[in-house]
């Protein structure tokens, strides 16, 4: 069908916010002026008539041309999947509703990557693929539809030795012949497809959108680089499985801000593919920005993992507020997953009502016996955070690492806390806590276990409604030296010293009388100053 532009009105309208959306930031995408009102091409803006194959024509029809703005004006459009092209922007209109399908028949499958593993999935319902300056925009809405995709997984994750039985899931069935491990087991043949995937693209610009009920993943960069998500609403139901808001996967130079996140997983997360495989294609998820954002309900507010076989490194997290997801920030990860993550900055931070404020864990989830060879074994290291607020939390949070893999080079500092429980920290080299004022209700504040050179300094209590035991407890811990911390004359232990390979322990400015010393624990390794 040949483009019509509808009347000269709609063209200064349209070519008005081409202006308003270079001035915003998009200068660096170059667009052709041409527009093409999917209206024009036959789209009928009612909620029931199926649009694809319309709105689909003009993104081609515009592709062909050389590129320009696919419009999408006012009004609930019913469609199934979309490709985006090059050279693309997608504009949402202001009142404009695109709502995708739930009918599984209309999304063909297609080769991607699935929770971390390389497969055969449904169609993603907006997707561009090795497509470069792409841009999705406007106050419109997008509606993933997802309650439909999310009873039907419901109906079948728990049922053990499951068997295909559509049509769909035998031909899922067919394809994925021979992959089995990670989530594939509990997908049970329903690979739900994520609402925006972006597979092998440069230059990506998605901004102003509301992104809601995503049937799984909400906004899943993969493989792609300079990517750029600006003042981005993201909602789903607070029950709804696997509806993370942005997945960073195997991507390069991001780009996150302004953006308002509440869903049923995690709000944020940075993943770069699953064990073996992950390790195999090798490519990490690396230069990360993400900052002035707000995440409520969600499983946690920024993640890192549990996918992240091939690295992920060089991330900056700032000026964000978490009021009520399940964690704040968080690092998972487990033996067999193998990959790096490093360098992770964490800063200017409010968390509130979050159940566990700060977590690094190498025990995520259990899976099949690995073998403790070197590229199987994960790593964190070098992350600092610092600037932060907890109030209101059930747990500050846990640090744990491997026997044989420790984190190592873990900074945190000028950290205010409240909340019911303490920081718990085992295997980790390498430990500061600087500048930290805690107030827990069940103590200890802080609990270190098979932590080596740790420095503690100006680690303090709040003001407390009871006494508590002791306030730092230190448990076969070593190379430790605890300094400058404010001391409540009413509090009786302050260090509590435990576990016979305990050594090395030096005490700064006199807290002596403050220590208490088990049985073990050699007096000739406590040095005080």
């Amino acid at each position: 069908m040949q483009n019509k532009h509808s009347t000269s009105f709609t063209k200064w309208v349209v070519l008005g916010l081409f202006v308003l959306l270079f001035l915003n930031g998009e200068a660096n995408l170059a667009y052709s002026d041409s527009s093409y009102n999917i209206v024009d091409f036959g789209a009928v803006p009612d909620g029931e008539t199926l649009n694809t194959k319309f709105i689909q024509e003009a993104i081609d029809i515009c592709f062909k041309k050389g590129g320009g703005t696919v419009y999408i004006p006012s009004g609930p459009f019913l469609t199934g999947p979309i490709e985006l092209k090059s050279n693309i922007r997608l504009y949402i209109e202001s009142g404009a509703v695109l709502i995708f399908s739930d009918d599984p028949q209309h999304y063909p499958a297609v080769r991607t990557r699935w929770a971390g593993t390389m497969c055969y999935a449904h169609h993603p319902l907006i997707f561009a693929r090795e497509a470069k300056n792409v841009t999705i925009c406007g106050a419109g809405i997008v509606d993933g539809q997802g309650g439909a995709w999310w009873q039907r997984f419901a109906d079948v994750r728990y049922e053990k030795n499951y068997k295909p039985q559509t049509k769909i899931e035998k031909e899922f069935a067919r394809l994925n012949k021979g992959i089995s491990g990670g989530y594939m087991e509990w997908a049970h043949y329903h690979f739900r497809p994520p609402l925006v995937q972006l597979y092998s693209c440069e230059n990506v610009m998605i901004r102003d959108v509301t992104l809601q009920n995503s049937p799984f993943w909400t906004v899943h960069p993969l493989f792609s680089k300079n990517i750029n998500i600006e003042n981005v609403t993201i909602k789903g139901p607070h029950d709804s499985p696997n509806t993370d808001g942005i997945d960073i996967d195997s991507s390069s130079q991001i780009r996150i801000q302004g953006c308002h996140i509440s869903v049923g997983d995690d709000c944020i997360v940075l993943k770069s593919g699953l064990d073996q495989e992950g390790r195999d294609i090798g490519i990490p998820t690396d230069d990360v920005t993400i900052m002035n954002c707000t995440m409520y309900a969600g499983h946690g507010g920024v993640v890192v993992g549990s996918e992240m076989s091939a690295d992920v490194r060089n991330v900056v997290i700032s000026n964000c507020v978490f009021n009520g997801t399940d964690r704040g920030i968080r690092l998972k990860s487990r033996r067999g997953r193998g990959g790096v993550v490093e360098n992770i900055r964490v800063s200017n931070i409010i968390m509130q009502e979050v159940e566990e404020a700060i977590v690094m864990n190498m025990f995520y989830e259990s899976g099949p016996p690995h073998p403790s060879v070197a590229d199987a074994i994960p790593l964190f290291r070098n992350v600092q955070m610092s600037q932060i607020q907890i109030s209101n939390s059930k747990k500050f949070g846990y640090l744990r690492g491997l026997q044989d893999m420790p984190l190592q080079n873990i900074r945190l500092s000028d950290v205010t806390c409240n909340a019911q429980t303490g920081l718990e920290c085992q295997d980790v080299n390498g430990l500061e806590l600087f500048d930290i004022k805690v107030k827990v209700d069940n103590g200890p504040a802080l609990k270190c276990i098979n932590v080596s050179d740790l420095n503690i300094r100006g680690f303090d209590p709040g003001p407390y409604t009871k006494q508590l035991d002791s306030f730092i407890n230190l448990e076969s811990s070593h190379s430790v030296c605890i300094d400058q911390c404010n001391i409540p004359s009413a509090m009786t232990h302050f260090v509590e010293l435990s576990g016979p390979s305990t050594r090395d322990i030096r005490i700064v400015e006199n807290m002596r009388p403050y220590l208490f010393l088990n049985d073990s624990v050699s007096t000739s390794e406590i040095r005080s100053f």
